[in-house]
């Protein structure tokens, strides 16, 4: 996970965990050493008590699950964004008239556009002043930024920004599927009709 810095991860709860070494040449990967055990404990005592090491670990791996459903929404816009773009220019060289098909794509499009309003906000919104309803990136960003070197665990607000978060995933996901489902029948039809072959779809026989 990174919030534009370099890649790192949440710590982990106290216990008892593994580590061996191996090497990997041309594909082929060598063990390099037994298996051996060691225990990660606890730094410090907080002043305040806070969750069980236990909880404390399921809601990082709760959190983790957020990010890595955000980031993969992210790219299938982008990619489904990027598809409409080169379907429109499939649509003219294909040999169906000007109509339906045009149609159907500029209602994935806005589609796909107002998915994307959902996941990242309004982009005429952005501006410093303007009121907008928090994104699903600044809930996820609130949460990191509470979480982030603490073993004291989530608190309430923590634990509602991420169920938001979840929850509008879920709804934008679900209306993603549709609409992708809806690129790949029409990619099909524009390949009957004798246009190019859309990248992603099925080989043309």
């Amino acid at each position: 996970m990174s919030w534009g810095g370099p890649p790192s991860g949440l710590m982990v709860a106290p216990g008892t965990f593994s580590v061996s070494l191996s090497k990997e040449v041309n594909g082929v990967i060598t063990s390099l050493s037994e298996s051996q055990e060691f225990e990660v404990v606890p730094l410090r005592k907080g002043a305040l008590e806070g969750a069980s090491p236990k909880d404390v670990a399921a809601f990082w791996r709760q959190y983790e699950n957020g990010v890595r459903a955000s980031s993969a929404l992210n790219l299938a816009l982008k990619n489904a964004k990027t598809k409409v773009a080169g379907m429109k220019k499939a649509i003219a060289q294909s040999t169906t008239e000007t109509g339906a098909l045009d149609t159907r794509l500029t209602t994935i499009r806005k589609n796909l556009l107002e998915l994307d309003v959902q996941l990242n906000g309004s982009p005429s919104k952005r501006q410093p002043g303007e009121k907008t309803k928090p994104t699903i990136g600044e809930r996820l960003f609130a949460v990191s930024r509470g979480i982030d070197h603490s073993t004291y665990g989530p608190t309430a607000s923590h634990k509602r920004s991420l169920e938001i978060a979840t929850t509008e995933m879920k709804s934008i996901q679900k209306g993603l599927e549709k609409n992708l489902q809806e690129l790949s029948a029409l990619a099909k039809e524009l390949l009957e009709k004798g246009a190019p072959w859309m990248e992603g779809e099925v080989l043309p026989r």
